[in-house]
């Protein structure tokens, strides 16, 4: 099995000295185009028109983006539950003893895994297909017995 789950558990976020290190190099940029360039009142005002964009777009997208902070909250509230956690903790555990036991049967787990599926499978497909017939019983008639009298029950056959 590949390291994908590791991958996936290890979520990456970008770290306060990384944000500064953004925030300098924007700035350094910025400076040294200011410096480049002679100053003039149109510059200033294309200038002026560019720091209020990126300001206010920089506000919206913030708002945007604790409102769907808020909502993944609140889904993760719901999904992620104790339970959850306990359920997910058992499996794991679950996991662990199997493949200690196929280990200490000289197995591969994803070997196991790979004879097993098919097996499962088709278990669970006759269970489908048997469960999804409508059986229908026979029915079963019984003939009335021929009229007797009692004195024919015990005669002696000798």
């Amino acid at each position: 099995m590949n390291d994908s789950f590791n991958d996936l558990s290890e979520q990456k976020f970008i770290t306060a000295t990384q944000l500064t290190m953004i925030a300098i190099g924007i700035w350094a940029i910025i400076q040294t185009l200011a410096f480049l360039f002679t100053p003039n009142e149109w510059r200033n005002w294309q200038l002026l028109g560019f720091i209020a964009s990126t300001n206010l777009a920089a506000v919206i997208l913030a708002i945007l983006a604790q409102r769907s902070a808020d909502m993944l909250a609140a889904t993760y509230k719901q999904v992620f539950t104790a339970d959850f956690y306990r359920s997910v903790s058992t499996i794991s555990q679950l996991h662990v003893l199997m493949v200690k036991e196929a280990e200490s049967r000289g197995h591969d787990m994803s070997e196991e895994l790979n004879d097993l599926a098919p097996k499962l499978y088709a278990l669970a497909r006759q269970y489908i297909e048997v469960k999804s017939q409508e059986i229908v019983p026979p029915e079963v008639t019984i003939e009335a017995p021929e009229e007797y009298a009692t004195e024919d029950l015990f005669h002696d056959a000798s």
